[in-house]
């Protein structure tokens, strides 16, 4: 299951360890020494005496180290899947480059939603354009500063998910994904990082496919729970910062390809626009905040409740 299923491939691939080389290695070492001590009994050579190393004991040795081989896969692969962070940034950059390389839809849509487990250290570790340049205008620098290995590969990452079929199966099949993203945007107010075109292609992938979110997530007596809820729509629209900050989200497509929407798509549209302009109104410039507060409370918490 761990080498067929495309899933399995990318959390092995993109564990903290090479697992698939140390394998290699380990398989080949104990088939090694497993058919040397087998030769080594038929033909009664000579052992060392003592008992620090019976042969029970090196049977143990052998059986260990394979089973603790088939326990890491077991970790990695099922029990905690790896998210990216220091240990993995590069691998996890390579292998997720070369599966929206490959731009198979099947593949897409396993990785979309596999994706959505790393999107709180993906947002925490990339730069934000705004802080930066507050602390270069402060400081008096005229050049940014050296970023490591985990903040670089997370600032390419971010770009990379950019790629408009990666976003159209994130909408098809995996919008979870979307929602983990923009909340955690959301919450860590990290509104100047390399999101401006994931964000273009999440809306303009939505307002194309009428089967997404934007057009599911209308009323309450249309869609239910969801309708009430809005889950994505208002992580991604309900504040009013990070949709100016961002300048995608409203501005998605040209204006070639709004001239083809139809009646219920801008309908689609002016119910996002509503909502990020409404926003503005409650918890805009020189409004008080509180019923926004609360607002994006009960917001958070129902992200929680649904997603834990």
């Amino acid at each position: 299951m761990t080498i067929a299923d495309v899933r399995y491939r990318f959390r092995v691939r993109t564990a903290p360890l090479p697992l698939q080389e140390i394998t290699v290695v380990v398989v080949v070492t104990l088939g090694v020494l497993t058919l040397l001590t087998d030769l080594w009994r038929a033909e009664q050579w000579l052992v060392p005496r003592g008992n620090l190393l019976t042969p029970s004991a090196w049977q143990a040795v052998l059986g260990g180290l394979f089973l603790l081989t088939f326990l890491t896969w077991t970790w990695f692969a099922f029990i905690r899947p790896p998210l990216y962070g220091r240990g993995n940034a590069k691998r996890y950059a390579q292998t997720l480059y070369a599966v929206i390389l490959k731009g198979s839809p099947s593949d897409l849509s396993v990785i979309a939603d596999e994706f959505a487990y790393s999107a709180r250290p993906l947002i925490r570790h990339p730069t934000d354009s705004v802080e930066m340049k507050n602390l270069a205008r402060q400081q008096g620098e005229t050049e940014a500063p050296s970023k490591a290995d985990v903040t670089a590969f997370a600032n390419d990452i971010l770009l990379l998910i950019g790629d408009r079929r990666f976003c159209r199966a994130i909408v098809d099949s995996s919008p979870r994904t979307a929602l983990a993203m923009f909340h955690e945007i959301g919450e860590s107010k990290k509104y100047g990082i390399q999101v401006e075109t994931f964000a273009r292609n999440i809306v303009g992938e939505a307002l194309a496919n009428k089967d997404s979110f934007l057009f599911h997530e209308a009323e309450g007596y249309e869609s239910g729970l969801i309708g009430y809820h809005k889950p994505l729509s208002q992580a991604m629209f309900s504040n009013h910062a990070m949709v100016e900050t961002i300048g995608t989200l409203l501005d998605s497509e040209p204006w070639d390809r709004r001239r083809k929407w139809d009646a219920e798509q801008w309908k689609a549209y002016c119910r996002i626009v509503l909502m990020t302009f409404r926003d503005y109104v409650e918890c805009g410039y020189g409004n008080t905040p509180s019923f926004c507060t609360a607002r994006r409370a009960t917001s958070r918490q129902q992200y929680q409740t649904f997603t834990r």
